[in-house]
């Protein structure tokens, strides 16, 4: 029976974990890069995030800017 509950605990923290940097990139007033730099996309073939392609920046006051590299 511990031994279940000391399971529980563990996946339970890394789905609360989790769970905090998916919200963490979200605000009420003004965007965050975290909103879309994870975002997979399609480049030569291969899927990778958004951060791996291009950078991902904050336009005062509520734009998001993508510059891709190539």
């Amino acid at each position: 029976m511990t031994q279940l509950l000391e399971d529980f605990k563990k996946h339970s923290g890394e789905v609360v974990q989790s769970f905090k940097k998916e919200i963490g990139g979200v605000r009420t007033n003004r965007p965050s890069p975290a909103l879309v730099e994870d975002l997979r996309v399609n480049h030569y073939e291969q899927t990778m995030p958004l951060k791996q392609v291009g950078s991902v920046s904050v336009m005062p006051p509520r734009e998001i800017n993508i510059q891709v590299c190539d």
